[in-house]
């Protein structure tokens, strides 16, 4: 094959052909790094709400032992105290959360104080 074929066949085959090519090329390696990120996306917003879950449940058990407890099943049980031990269950929550798993929260959530108290409800019934 002489240098002028090899010419030619780049010129009419090969230019064209990378043409059409590199476009779907990139939107190929595009598509694939969308998915990519919304994977990892995916997996730190699940991990963020396993860890908030884990959190409540904690401080849930947490507040019974040390503020409910003392007050369950007797005449000093009212609704103040409830509303109290819903504060301390809500204030220790985002304590052991930590400040990464509240914000991802606070964003994935429109109202984080409500998605948190009934978070916090939802383990105290499931847990009667």
């Amino acid at each position: 094959m002489t240098q002028e074929t090899l010419n030619s066949i780049i010129a009419v085959i090969i230019i064209p052909l990378a043409g059409v090519l590199i476009p779907l090329l990139v939107a190929f390696i595009t598509q694939k790094t969308k998915e990519i990120n919304n994977k990892i996306n995916d997996a730190k917003i699940s991990k963020y709400i396993d860890t908030a879950s884990n959190a409540v449940k904690d401080a849930v058990l947490a507040t019974y032992q040390t503020f409910v407890s003392k007050y369950k099943g007797s005449d000093g049980w009212t609704a103040d105290i409830q509303k109290q031990a819903l504060e301390e269950a809500k204030i220790k929550a985002i304590a052991i959360m930590g400040t990464a798993t509240r914000e991802a929260l606070q964003s994935l959530y429109t109202d984080f104080d409500n998605w948190l108290e009934l978070k916090i409800e939802a383990y105290i019934g499931s847990t009667k």
